[in-house]
């Protein structure tokens, strides 16, 4: 289940593409290289309305894949409003309480909560409640000090977060979420880092030898 942010902010751009070109076509790209029986469901946040933190649409629901249908509601997206994270997260969870079955969640944002709420919390709630779902993050354009917030809503939800500067790393982030298995994450393991006695804030990833690919990836948030 794809999370799009489609706040104004997105007609920014990088590497003199804007934002928002980029990622229409890489969602194209990713629904057209998708089995047509994957279960796949979009969502958009402040595409429509300026100031509207209630500005989010299914666009389209959890179920087998209507690529005409994704691909209009996806050329129509027109950046507009602000980033309500936390309501469209706490939406899609409802959707994943509803639908009863395992469901991998992806968070395209080019930054952080512009509303109310707090994310990574929300998650972190869900998985204490037992849902099924594993959540990932892409931070795309990100500035480096904004990478955290959104670092930790993946690490609440059992996830990988990806920071995306261009096409191309849009397009490896979204190929290698959507490939990592629900059932994939089953354990847990703890990490902490210390200098001198004092704990310290670190990140930690592990990486699969045999593909080189991440496997899991955090902060221990000291």
């Amino acid at each position: 289940f794809l999370i799009f942010d489609g706040s104004g902010s997105m007609w920014q751009k990088v590497e003199n593409e804007y934002k928002i070109g980029i990622a229409r076509q890489v969602l194209k790209d990713l629904v057209g290289r998708l089995p047509a029986d994957t279960r796949l469901g979009l969502m958009a946040y402040g595409h429509r309305r300026k100031d509207d933190c209630s500005d989010i649409e299914v666009l389209a629901p959890l179920g087998p894949i209507d690529q005409a249908t994704l691909f209009s509601r996806i050329d129509a997206l027109n950046p507009t409003g602000k980033t309500p994270i936390s309501a469209s997260i706490e939406q899609t969870l409802a959707l994943v309480r509803k639908d009863k079955q395992a469901v991998s969640i992806i968070l395209i944002s080019d930054g952080l909560e512009t509303c109310s709420g707090d994310p990574c919390a929300l998650v972190k709630a869900a998985k204490e409640e037992g849902l099924s779902f594993v959540f990932h993050v892409v931070g795309f354009g990100l500035e480096e000090d904004d990478v955290s917030s959104l670092e930790c809503v993946a690490q609440a939800g059992g996830g990988l977060y990806f920071d995306a500067q261009n096409a191309a790393d849009l397009e490896s982030a979204l190929d290698q979420a959507v490939e990592t298995p629900v059932a994939e994450y089953h354990s847990f393991f703890s990490v902490k880092g210390t200098e001198n006695g004092q704990l310290l804030d670190v990140a930690v990833k592990v990486v699969d030898p045999a593909t080189g690919k991440d496997v899991a990836a955090g902060r221990t948030y000291a």
